[in-house]
C-alpha cells in the first residue's frame, strides 16, 4: 500500500520549468544521495568509491591504491590514474 502524496495531473496544466541549481547546491544534493545510499547497502564507502571510479576508467577490476602525495594507482597502470592535487 502507498501512503505517499497525491499527484493530480490535468491535461490542461501548463509545462512548468524550474531554474537549474546552482553547483555547490547540486553537489550536496550529491552528496546526500550518495550518503543516503552507502547507508542502505551494508558497502563501505571507500570501497564504492573506488569501484566507481575503476568502472568509469574501464578498468577490469578496482585493485587501486592512493599513496602519500594524493595519487590513485591502478595495478595495470604505469601511471597515476587520478590524482587528489588535481592533475591526473
Amino acid at each position: 500500500m502507498y501512503y505517499g502524496h497525491t499527484v493530480f495531473l490535468d491535461k490542461r496544466s501548463a509545462h512548468r520549468s524550474y531554474k537549474s541549481l546552482p553547483l555547490p547546491a547540486r553537489l550536496e544534493l550529491c552528496r546526500r544521495r550518495f550518503d543516503r545510499n552507502t547507508k542502505r547497502f551494508p558497502r563501505p564507502r571507500p570501497m564504492l568509491l573506488r569501484y566507481k571510479l575503476a568502472k568509469a576508467r574501464g578498468l577490469p577490476d578496482c585493485k587501486v591504491w592512493l599513496d602519500q602525495d594524493g595519487n590513485l594507482w591502478h595495478a595495470s597502470c604505469s601511471e597515476p590514474i587520478a590524482s587528489a592535487n588535481g592533475h591526473p
